[in-house]
């Protein structure tokens, strides 16, 4: 469900852009799969199918009045690689390098009104990311990890839209496991996300490009809380 508004700065009403509820269903898949070269060595390999999506809705620009708008989007497909080595029977080492096709998902090829054409291009780019941590099984109950990994921002800062203000993020991880019997595990993880600069830049607004929006955002702090259990048949 999209809903987006363009409010540039202390203006009259009727330069107002916005778009409600604009909706779709979309079907993507995950293909993974895990190799054991050596024992105590695992690797990973997981794929991320894209969605295609066809978000229809209403948009309001200022005094024009209410259109039909569609929306073509695209979800990513991506692809991720992981590691796991053990040091030794209490210790072991993660590591992962993933890719993601946000390029895809910048380009929005949209209507108005079922006829005039509204592009949205928000000149995104592809992704990487990389990840490092380590686990260590306390005793047989108690296993313990932590780990940082980053990703790239999609977006330079003159073509960053305030209503998607992404950017590079570095996270910080770690979680703890408490194993009941051979049947159930549970666990609790926490996860820090800091988002890098996330500065608008002389960014023209769609539909006509004339409001230009500079700005800057504080840095955003993201916090991610995590329950499991694990059960073994």
């Amino acid at each position: 469900n999209l809903n987006v508004k363009f409010r540039p700065g202390p203006v009259a009403a009727n330069n107002r852009y916005e778009i409600h509820n604009a909706d779709d269903w979309g079907f993507g898949g995950t293909l993974g799969l895990m190799f054991e070269p050596v024992k105590g060595t695992r690797i990973g390999i997981k794929y991320n199918s894209h969605v295609k999506l066809d978000l229809e809705g209403r948009a309001k620009l200022g005094a024009m009045g209410k259109y039909p708008v569609d929306i073509a989007m695209e979800l990513p497909q991506g692809v991720n690689v992981s590691l796991y080595h053990e040091i030794n029977e209490q210790l072991a080492i993660l590591a992962d390098v993933g890719w993601y096709d946000w390029s895809k998902f910048g380009t929005m090829p949209s209507t108005l009104g079922g006829v005039l054409p509204l592009p949205i291009d928000r000149k995104w780019r592809d992704t990487w990311r990389v990840g490092l941590g380590a686990q260590y099984q306390i005793d047989d109950n108690w296993l313990v990890r932590g780990g940082w990994s980053y990703d790239s921002s999609p977006v330079k800062d003159h073509y960053r839209y305030p209503d998607l203000p992404v950017a590079d993020v570095n996270r910080i991880s770690f979680g703890a496991e408490y194993k009941i019997d051979e049947t159930f595990t549970v666990g609790a993880n926490y996860t820090l996300g800091i988002m890098g600069n996330t500065n608008v830049d002389d960014v023209a607004l769609p539909p006509t490009g004339t409001t230009v929006l500079k700005g800057r955002y504080r840095p955003a702090m993201m916090h991610f809380f995590a329950i499991t259990m694990k059960i073994r048949f």
